[in-house]
């Protein structure tokens, strides 16, 4: 193997102080050096950074081997390659004031390929590997370790359950065998440290989960409670906070039921509670909920599991959408359908009656002197001029057909010389009866049209009727002035 150059880095500050103290190298056998090692690794254990415990527990591994070298392999972030980092084993008399925290640290990637080096192999095997002369090495081809003057290692992988952490391993530059008291003090620092990691990953697992479920609940709007399997709150967010004018304080361990629904529906909610245990849901249902103002609000609520332990429910969690404005909304629109339907069922009758009329009057002679003018058969006196107002009250009713007050609206546009409008030229005014022969409708001008196109009806489905003026009759409407327009039917028109 051709020995390449080591690079180095300088690792100023770091606190890589690995080694025992001397007093404790030097006056303890080598069990008890172990048994202090062990101990004190522990200790960094409880609150750990990570990576200097990875390197704490590579350097006493060296140490208690009596090698002069250790190295630590860790997962890249994208865990496709391995970057080993081999540093000298370190004593406070490697610096002029004692201080062991300047030293060379020499770093290589490697691929996952086991063929390819010691720490890719050992992290596939999964177990403690040794080798006690790298010249003589079979299973792998590790150039860099043998170009940085190393001839036998013990590497041992970092594992916890299915997980790989990397690699930690001790290095000497003499082919040496390692008896198996060695191997199991390695084995057993590497479970400690995959230990410690497996801990800390998990704790960042669970505080990320934590902060996650937090910000989720705080950002929706949606109204979200998290309650017991007896239906007593735990959390409310910050919309439902908002809503019902309640602080979480306020409702926290009492029964949602009892906080913040109106009376009569609690049953409903409890056997939800009660089904949650044979279904995990979501469960949903619809109901109001009381603020603190005792304002009614109408919501649909999901509840589903949040947490379950040993088939017993641990954490139910109940999702609201207000619906309130949705449901006004729904029964607006079927009140105005409701009234268009009657709207075009008495615009049905009136279609109805003027066939009639039509099929009768074809029939029959011009009618005998003495027969009602057409004015007359409106009901309303009247002279040549047809805009003629009496006085108000002078005026008597003589329909023949008794209109019924029904206001609406419809479109209208003026007939000029017996033409059809254009589309363009109606208008929607306001009507205030309607019989089957005629109708009124209000104008805040004095009409000047004596002939009017009357769209009855509702597009697509348009019936237009030819009606003429009869009367006008200034009045008041809503304490404005205005004019009471009464006009006769006198056809069907077809475009």
């Amino acid at each position: 193997m051709s020995m390449k150059t080591p690079q180095t880095f300088d690792l100023t500050g770091l606190p890589t102080d690995f080694a025992l103290p001397a007093a404790s190298a030097q006056s303890r056998d080598r069990a008890s050096r172990r048994q202090a090692a062990v101990v004190e690794l522990g200790r960094r254990a409880v609150a750990p950074n990570v990576h200097l415990l990875v390197q704490d527990a590579a350097a006493l591994v060296a140490e208690s081997l009596a090698v002069e070298r250790f190295g630590v392999a860790e997962l890249c972030d994208d865990r496709t390659k391995l970057e080993m980092r081999l540093a000298m084993v370190a004593s406070p008399d490697d610096s002029p004031n004692g201080d062991a925290r300047r030293r060379s640290v020499l770093t290589r990637q490697f691929s996952l390929d086991p063929s390819r080096s010691l720490a890719a192999y050992a992290l596939h095997a999964g177990e403690v590997v040794t080798v006690a002369d790298f010249s003589t090495e079979g299973r792998f081809a590790d150039e860099w370790l043998w170009s940085q003057g190393i001839a036998s290692a013990v590497v041992v992988p970092l594992r916890s359950h299915d997980q790989s952490y990397g690699v930690i391993g001790a290095f000497s530059p003499r082919p040496r065998q390692f008896p198996q008291d060695d191997l199991l003090y390695a084995e057993m620092i590497a479970h400690l440290v995959s230990t410690n990691i497996a801990r800390d990953q998990t704790a960042k697992t669970l505080e990320y989960q934590r902060r996650f479920a937090s910000t989720i609940m705080e950002t929706v709007d949606a109204l979200v409670l998290v309650l017991t399997p007896a239906g007593r709150i735990v959390r409310a967010n910050s919309a439902c906070e908002q809503m019902t004018g309640y602080s979480c304080d306020e409702v926290r361990d009492r029964a949602v039921w009892s906080a913040l629904l109106i009376p009569g529906e609690a049953d409903a909610l409890k056997a939800i509670f009660v089904k949650l245990k044979s279904d995990p849901g979501p469960l949903v249902h619809e109901g109001y909920l009381l603020t603190k103002d005792a304002e009614r609000r109408r919501i649909a609520w999901s509840f589903g599991l949040l947490s379950q332990s040993g088939g017993e429910i641990e954490t139910i969690l109940a999702t609201g959408i207000d619906i309130t404005e949705q449901r006004v909304a729904e029964e607006e629109v079927g009140r105005l359908q409701a009234a268009e339907a009657e709207q075009t069922r008495r615009l049905q009758v009136v279609l109805e009656e003027l066939e009639s009329q039509k099929a009768a009057a074809s029939g029959q002679a011009t009618a005998a002197a003495g027969t009602s003018t057409d004015d007359e058969a409106v009901g309303w006196q009247s002279d040549s001029n047809p805009f003629h107002a009496l006085p108000r009250g002078s005026r008597t009713d003589r329909r023949r057909r008794p209109r019924r007050s029904f206001t609406y609206y419809q479109r209208i546009a003026p007939s000029e010389n017996g033409r059809l409008p254009p589309l363009r030229m109606f208008r929607r005014v306001k009507c205030l009866d309607i019989s089957a022969g005629g109708f009124s409708f209000l104008s805040a001008v004095r009409p000047s049209e004596t002939d009017y196109v009357v769209a009855l009806g509702n597009p697509p489905v348009v019936i237009n009727v030819a009606a003429r003026v009869m009367h006008v009759t200034p009045t008041d409407y809503e304490g404005q002035p205005a004019y009471l327009v009464g006009c006769k039917y006198t056809g069907r028109i077809d475009y």
